[in-house]
């Protein structure tokens, strides 16, 4: 019995009902005005409870899922701060920012003061004439002192006249006002608005499935015209088959519900998710339901946000945890954070009947190809591209290959592929990376809730469902710097990369995606819809007939560029290639040392051994 129990056995009755209770922390008032959204402008009042005496106010810095210091200060205009006085008057107070940390400013609370009034204007956002998201990190200043999770806000949003607006916390669409109730502010920033003229809604499977408990799971979309909402035949079938195959792979749900928000539009921001506890902020291009192409690059978005959930919101390693978003985050375990979260979010949309296996094998045939060639797996490390994840989001696509990217993405897949295989080859088939995650991201179901992660604590759950020297192998594919690729992941999964003429359909769609032409793995080239070099494969033909980033192709064996003529030239399998490049104000003719055509990347069996890639793709029987 605990004492607190027994100490109310002891009392008398009216001794305990006389205890006080703690009186409750005041809440930030917080009122976006965003009638101004199409102009990109919002105007924001809010009410902050302090006491007398030096008081430093942060901007949030590192955000989640961001994985670095990306809070847009610089977009904060027009900040003025005045203290209340006992009669309700303001007085204006000057601030000043830290010269060593930009996100805090400082001011001297008066004497008999208890609330700031902080007006600013936050400028630049995510908006255009027909829709926009409010991300709270982006309009709220909060003292310094206290975790966002003990700091409660009560929130709420002016629409635009004629739109609705939709959130995790105000999940039926409403119009004028959106009220996101009080919440600590960890779940107000985790919960960003959706707004639009024009949304349309789909409610998904919200059964039990197992041991995961029913909850209510919907997609919320805005689009810049009526008719990119016309939703396609299949997707909302094969996003309830998305619900209910990750309630089989995990065992549980850490959400009270789950709701994608998902803007359709051309206007400039980077597209792609942002996952959050209970839904992701999605955008893709206007277009998205209408070309088959893209509408699966949307299933596997929202696979992706989705698993989120669990690997990277429910389990997070502990480095990525910045309680008042100023703590600076490590990056060192985004390898499973996002990497993992990448892999589940290509093989879900395949076991949910949205993308077919034959697809995906292409997809997985690039991803090989890629790293097969690619020149800076020779200096920098897959972990390095973890640790180094803040400097690397920002960095130019120029020199790419050479300098890499967030590669813990793509590169992951093959990483995990391997624990896969290796899993399932140990056991003899009785064991897979299903049962490592449903043991270490799965019950019991609860709400929202942060369970942080060592990589040691990582290893052990491996080797809790078949025991390996799992740090050992991990790390050594991890640590490499031998331009190796992760042959290991295919040939144990019964698969091996081969190259041929025929195009590979992945990198058909992204060149139709990325409105360019990709050829990285023949020339060693990537190029935009006008011929300018975008990167190059340092090690490739191109580059070593001296082609560079930032050139511009003018010309192929003496035709006009177009990706046309440089597909002809290079299925005529004639060397050399001629390529005539700009290079600043001057020409120059380079000739290309390569014969063997297209030179595409696909998957092909390994006779005579198991395919266990097959079972891995397999949909999950569902309870």
């Amino acid at each position: 019995m605990r004492k607190a129990s027994l100490l109310a056995l002891l009392l008398p009755l009216s001794a305990v009902l006389a205890q006080p209770a703690p009186p409750p922390v005041p809440a930030i008032q917080l009122q976006v005005d965003a009638s101004s959204a199409p102009r990109r402008f919002l105007a924001v009042r809010e009410s902050v409870p302090v006491q007398p005496g030096a008081l430093s106010l942060i901007y949030p810095k590192w955000l989640p899922g961001e994985h670095g210091p990306t809070g847009p200060i610089n977009s904060v205009v027009n900040l003025q701060i005045h203290a209340v006085g006992g009669d309700g008057a303001l007085t204006r107070l000057p601030w000043k920012r830290d010269p060593l940390e930009m996100y805090r400013i400082g001011t001297e609370v008066p004497a008999g003061c208890s609330q700031l009034q902080l007006s600013f204007d936050f400028v630049g956002g995510f908006a255009s004439e027909r829709l926009g998201v409010v991300s709270f990190n982006e309009v709220v200043w909060f003292p310094e002192g206290k975790t966002a999770a003990d700091t409660p806000v009560s929130a709420s949003v002016t629409l635009p006249a004629g739109w609705k607006g939709v959130s995790a916390l105000a999940r039926s669409p409403a119009t004028g006002n959106v009220s996101q109730g009080t919440v600590d502010l960890a779940t107000l920033v985790d919960s960003p608005v959706l707004m639009g003229r024009d949304m349309a809604d789909l409610t998904l499977s919200s059964r039990a499935v197992g041991t995961s408990p029913a909850r209510p799971h919907a997609l919320h979309i805005v689009a810049e015209r009526p008719e990119a909402l016309k939703i396609p035949d299949g997707l909302q079938q094969h996003l309830s088959n998305l619900v209910e195959q990750a309630g089989v792979l995990f065992g549980a749900r850490h959400y009270d519900h789950y709701d994608w928000l998902l803007s359709l539009s051309d206007i400039p921001r980077q597209f792609g998710g942002l996952e959050h506890h209970q839904c992701s902020d999605n955008i893709m291009t206007e277009d998205t339901l209408s070309e088959p192409a893209l509408t699966r690059t949307l299933n596997e978005l929202l696979a992706h946000e989705f698993t989120h959930s669990w690997c990277g919101k429910y389990r997070r390693p502990a480095g990525l945890l910045s309680p008042d978003y100023m703590k600076p985050m490590d990056g060192s375990l985004l390898w499973v954070y996002e990497g993992l979260t990448t892999f589940w979010g290509e093989i879900l949309p395949v076991r949910a009947g949205a993308v077919s296996p034959e697809r995906f094998r292409e997809t997985l045939a690039a991803i090989a190809g890629s790293y097969a060639s690619q020149g800076g797996k020779r200096w920098r490390s897959l972990a390095d591209t973890a640790v180094a994840a803040q400097l690397l989001y920002d960095s130019p696509n120029s020199w790419r290959a050479l300098r890499r990217g967030t590669d813990f993405y793509a590169e992951s897949v093959l990483l995990w592929l391997e624990v896969d295989a290796r899993l399932r080859e140990a056991s003899g088939g009785r064991k897979s990376l299903d049962d490592f995650c449903h043991a270490f991201f799965g019950p019991p179901s609860q709400g929202p809730e942060v369970r942080p992660y060592t990589e040691d604590e990582l290893y052990a759950a491996l080797n809790a469902v078949v025991a390996a020297p799992w740090k050992t192998i991990m790390r050594t594919r991890l640590d490499a710097t031998d331009g190796a690729a992760f042959a290991d992941a295919l040939t144990r999964s019964g698969w091996k990369l081969v190259y041929s003429d025929k195009v590979n359909d992945y990198v058909k769609d992204n060149d139709a995606r990325g409105k360019g032409t990709g050829r990285m793995f023949s020339l060693g080239v990537s190029l935009d819809a006008n011929g300018l070099v975008r990167d190059v494969e340092e090690f490739g033909p191109a580059a070593r007939a001296g082609l560079a980033p930032g050139m511009t192709l003018v010309a192929v064996n003496g035709h006009k560029y177009s990706s046309k003529t440089l597909d002809e030239a290079l299925s005529s399998k004639t060397s050399p290639v001629k390529l005539l490049v700009e290079n600043g104000s001057y020409y120059r003719e380079l000739s290309v040392d390569w014969k063997e055509g297209g030179h595409y990347p696909h998957l092909q069996r390994l006779e005579g051994t198991p395919d266990r890639l097959s079972l891995l793709l397999k949909p999950r029987e569902v309870p």
